[in-house]
């Protein structure tokens, strides 16, 4: 017997269904041959394959693994639809997608996964995730796992660290491909994996594999990092916002059993009610048999679990604090702000003594913070559909948010906007009028209703947690019909975890004296 791939489907030749179990092949009379689509079904020919089919099973790498017979790892309690849904998943499986809304903790369940099954773990995302993947794999591990992080320099980096964190927009550079090479990866993560629909972007050829080019010559090869590991999984809570056709580099890459081998061309025919402009040119836009697709996909390679679904395991609220790099603080300030932390940190006092030098200090991790949280924004904005509370403190800061964030049309409350002009913007965007409002925390925190928000987010935050609390009752209140979440961004290293400590530290005092 041979078995080949050709077109889309596993041939096998020679086959005497009297001697062998044919179970989910079928017969081609004209050839007399015996096909499938199912590569597992396929795989219990592979000692016959040609080195064709070979390749391909490699590439697919078929063996599903068993869950980890000592169960899972973490230090901290996980939600059940974690434990026993979203983990599983990933264990269960050489390929996967969590397509889990944003608050369900997709992060955390890949963590609990690699402590219960350990190995070398690279991490792909966003660069403004970077310190907050590092902060999470600390906080759900237990022990002392080394993590590094790929840099602008390759000198002195450890080949050996349990996890690598590598940013999308570095993966494709020629020396990251080289060093990744060399490393096999028990677990790769992709987050934010929406961001590799475009087939032809250097990240996701880097991540997928194909040439990438330079100049019109190919500058290097990747043989694609997700078959360097055991477990691939790619992370989104918005793995589909616009067409079907987003879907097909990732399917094709990493499960393309499940889609029948199709190429761009016949998934795009088949699932995306394409048309034909003026000038001869098929456009894959829409969705179509979007049934069949879902039947496809569910279960067997994407797993998505939404607030709806798992809301009596969620509180009312998800809180969830995001830690970011940002711009270097300015030489003194740099100073100021170690002695301030210093101090705070021996006295356990809840805020500085020297205002002075705290408003100052404060001012810049601000603005220092900007573009993180405002790339962080934008993501959210482009790929999904919801509305956003943007909260900051000083004049400028909420400036420089607006004019980064100007595709979207932010409307502003500050303390100098009138009544009759805070209704109207309230009404916008009740009325979906507008997607996001940057507003100060202290003229935006009260007597507001903007429950068509779905995220309230805090580019700075106050001392007192209250303060805090009462922005993100703009969103959470009477006639909120959805679980909210809030969010959090604290700059490393600086006063702002001081802050977020003690903000905390006085949001579960409060609640044991008034429940």
């Amino acid at each position: 017997m041979i078995l080949t791939f050709e077109n889309g489907k596993f041939i096998l030749h020679n086959a005497e269904p009297s001697k062998v179990s044919l179970d989910g092949f079928i017969k081609n009379f004209a050839t007399n041959t015996f096909q499938t689509t199912n590569p597992i079904k396929a795989a219990r020919f592979r000692r016959y394959a040609d080195s064709k089919c070979e390749r391909l099973f490699n590439k697919l790498l078929l063996k599903r693994h068993p869950f980890p017979a000592g169960g899972l790892i973490s230090p901290m309690e996980l939600k059940p639809f974690q434990r026993e849904q979203g983990i599983p998943f990933i264990l269960e499986r050489n390929r996967s997608y969590l397509a889990h809304e944003a608050g369900l903790g997709k992060s955390a369940q890949v963590i609990v996964a690699v402590n219960s099954k350990p190995g070398q773990t690279l991490i792909i995302c966003p660069s403004f995730l970077k310190i907050n993947w590092a902060r999470e794999i600390t906080k759900w591990t237990v022990g002392f796992p080394e993590i590094k992080m790929i840099g602008e320099d390759a000198k002195e980096f450890n080949h050996n660290a349990d996890y690598i964190i590598c940013s999308d927009s570095m993966v494709f550079k020629t020396w990251v491909l080289e060093l990744l090479a060399k490393i096999k990866f028990r677990f790769v993560a992709v987050d934010e994996a929406h961001r590799f629909k475009n087939s032809g972007a250097l990240r996701t050829t880097a991540v997928f594999g194909g040439r990438i080019m330079e100049k019109g010559k190919v500058k290097v090869k990747s043989n694609g990092l997700i078959y360097r590991s055991e477990h691939s999984v790619m992370l989104s809570g918005t793995p589909l916002l616009r067409s079907a056709i987003d879907l097909w580099p990732v399917l094709y890459a990493m499960a393309p059993e499940t889609i029948q081998f199709m190429n761009y061309q016949e998934f795009g025919y088949r699932y995306t009610n394409p048309f034909e402009d003026s000038y001869g040119v098929v456009h894959f836009q829409g969705s179509n048999n979007e049934a069949e697709l879902n039947s496809r996909i569910m279960g067997t390679f994407m797993q998505r679990i939404t607030k709806a679904d798992v809301l009596k395991e969620l509180p009312s609220k998800l809180r969830e604090v995001i830690f970011i790099g940002g711009d270097k603080l300015h030489p003194e300030v740099a100073l100021m702000n170690q002695q301030l932390t210093r101090t705070l940190q021996e006295t356990e006092v809840e805020k500085p003594e020297s205002l002075k030098d705290y408003a100052i200090v404060n001012h810049e991790i601000g603005l220092a913070k900007v573009k993180m949280v405002a790339a962080y924004v934008l993501n959210v904005l482009e790929y999904t559909n919801e509305s956003i509370l943007l909260f900051a403190h000083h004049i400028d800061v909420v400036e420089r948010l607006k004019s980064l964030l100007e595709k979207y049309n932010p409307l502003v409350i500050n303390g100098g906007v009138e009544n009759t002009e805070r209704t109207k913007i309230q009404d916008k965007f009740q009325n979906k009028q507008c997607r996001i409002i940057i507003g100060n925390l202290g003229a935006m925190n009260l007597g507001l209703t903007l429950t068509a928000g779905n995220r309230a987010m805090f580019c700075e935050f106050d001392w007192n947690y209250a303060t805090n609390e009462q922005g993100e009752d703009r969103i959470h209140r009477i006639g909120q019909t959805e679980s909210v979440l809030i969010q959090y961004f604290v700059l490393t290293d600086t006063l702002d975890e001081i802050k977020m400590t003690s903000m905390l530290s006085k949001k579960e005092s409060s609640e044991r004296v008034i429940g």
